[in-house]
């Protein structure tokens, strides 16, 4: 955070804040003298990462009266959210609601768009072109080693042809031979070390495309567990609400039953006390 706040002034500015604490330990922020500082850091937008509640309820009460106050202008701009806003790349349009876990990452915005399966069809048939883009390059960079071999044994040749017709001349044949000797060798080893350059690139492009499935897989089962999660805990809603429905039902029977029960105690007691009349005026 030191290291942040001394640095000169950038366009666009994100901020980790760190702390995150019920105990209200902002640390270096609990002076507002660097506060205004870390503040004044952005020319034009600054996103600052952090749990509100710590800062409001910051130990120091310097630090708390002046977070409060930066933090209630914040909110009443609309500039405070529980996740991180994003915007699809392709689409141009709000992610919502606002990513605030690993798994809404996963859910909402797989692929650095939008949860649209246009997107993930888009990021298929990108990775499809750059698995042919790489074949190309390869491709070309065999040609490219072939070319220059040719190149190099035409050159090769053509000097040998120039020296050779010198050293006839000059009456040297033990000189061409030792000279040609030279080139062969030399021709040897500039074509062993671009063989292991070309192979180099080849590990290199491989390892590239591995690490590319890889990613793709993990990826993929990661959103395959967030759906699962997901589909258990609607599972579960619905476990639940039936649960309502029957014990609702149980207690409507239950009530049924008690108001039955009372009724034929009610008119037990009236047939009783009719019974009990009768009985008295047949005796008087």
């Amino acid at each position: 955070m030191r290291c942040a706040s001394d640095a000169a002034q950038s366009d666009i500015v994100i901020v980790s804040l760190v702390r995150s604490n019920s105990a209200g330990k902002v640390g270096f922020l609990k002076e507002p003298e660097r506060i205004n500082v870390l503040l004044s850091r952005a020319r034009h937008g600054m996103i600052l990462i952090g749990n509100a509640d710590t800062l409001r309820n910051a130990s120091s009460s310097a630090a708390k009266i002046h977070w409060s106050r930066v933090l209630t202008a914040m909110e009443e701009a609309g500039q405070i959210h529980k996740g991180l806003p994003a915007v699809c790349q392709r689409h141009q349009r709000p992610i919502l609601p606002v990513l605030d876990s690993p798994a809404a990452f996963l859910q909402r915005s797989p692929d650095g768009g939008c949860s649209c399966p246009t997107c993930v069809e888009l990021r298929r048939v990108e990775d499809e072109e750059a698995a042919k883009l790489k074949k190309l390059q390869l491709r070309a960079l065999e040609d490219d080693l072939r070319h220059s071999k040719e190149s190099m044994a035409a050159e090769m040749e053509a000097k040998k042809l120039e020296l050779a017709l010198e050293l006839q001349k000059a009456q040297a044949p033990a000189q061409l031979a030792a000279w040609a000797a030279e080139q062969e060798h030399q021709a040897v080893v500039d074509q062993a070390a671009q063989e292991e350059r070309a192979a180099a690139e080849r590990l290199r492009l491989e390892a590239d495309k591995l690490a590319a499935e890889e990613a793709t897989m993990e990826a993929k089962l990661m959103k395959e567990v967030a759906d699962q999660q997901r589909q258990l805990a609607e599972f579960s809603a619905r476990l639940q609400q039936a649960e309502a429905v029957k014990q609702r039902e149980l207690q409507r029977i239950e009530n049924d039953k008690r108001r039955v029960v009372a009724e034929s105690a009610s008119r037990r007691e009236v047939v009783e006390g009719k019974a009990q009349a009768q009985l008295l005026s047949a005796t008087t």
